[in-house]
């Protein structure tokens, strides 16, 4: 009997671990994901080079669709249709929680750059209502991004709400120039249309903590950018 619960825990325990470290995914994509941050030009060129025909099975080739649009964005150009983002997004839904946030983010940024506000909004708050760590990048992105798109459509509150969010975030995780870019886009959001006198020293004030910020760091372009936008 003893013998027999031994052999189901090291069943369970190897099973555990198995779980722990399961990657449907080939290689050569995760490698190219890796460079998609560091280098996403070459890892446009690297996908462009691979005929999606070979894939074996549905978790590469969605794989492979969620990591053309990392990658395009990445290298700041925009998709000109959404085909296939609906579909990407459902395989992650069904098969891996994992890159779900990561696929609700890219969804979101596709929208974002053909300029459909709507679908973009709905897929920045699924990525919101993911259990994401507050240190965690993509929860800041969306955060910011959501705040863009408020401010173009004259959302002023939505969109400093948006701003002060994905600040708190940065403070977090220490990044001090999206910390600066977050507090100069709070500016922005508050000085636009239909403006009071108190609003603009509103303005004023995290204008002068963007420039305060930029002038305790080191980064050039930081202090270089605030000076620029507070002359």
């Amino acid at each position: 009997m003893k013998h027999s619960s031994v052999i189901i825990f090291l069943a369970l325990a190897l099973s555990f671990v198995a779980s722990c470290h399961w990657n449907p995914y080939d290689e050569k994509l995760a490698e190219i994901d890796g460079l998609t941050l560091s280098n996403p030009d070459s890892a446009i060129v690297l996908l462009s080079d691979i005929d999606v025909a070979d894939f074996s099975s549905d978790a590469n080739r969605f794989y492979y669709d969620l990591l053309c649009l990392k990658a395009v964005d990445k290298a700041g150009y925009t998709i000109p249709s959404d085909s296939g983002v609906v579909d990407m997004v459902s395989y992650f839904e069904s098969h891996d929680e994992r890159k779900l946030a990561e696929a609700y983010y890219y969804a979101a940024k596709a929208y974002q750059g053909m300029n459909d506000a709507p679908q973009a909004i709905a897929y920045f708050q699924k990525v919101l209502d993911q259990p994401l760590d507050s240190t965690n990048k993509l929860l800041s992105n969306a955060f910011f991004h959501s705040g863009c798109i408020f401010r173009q459509q004259f959302l002023r509150e939505a969109s400093v709400d948006m701003f002060e969010r994905s600040y708190r975030c940065d403070s977090i995780r220490k990044d001090t120039v999206n910390m600066i870019e977050s507090l100069q886009h709070i500016a922005y959001a508050l000085g636009m249309n239909h403006y009071t006198p108190e609003l603009m020293d509103s303005v004023v004030l995290f204008y002068n903590k963007a420039k305060n910020l930029a002038s305790r760091s080191n980064n050039l372009k930081e202090k270089t950018n605030c000076y620029v936008y507070l002359s």
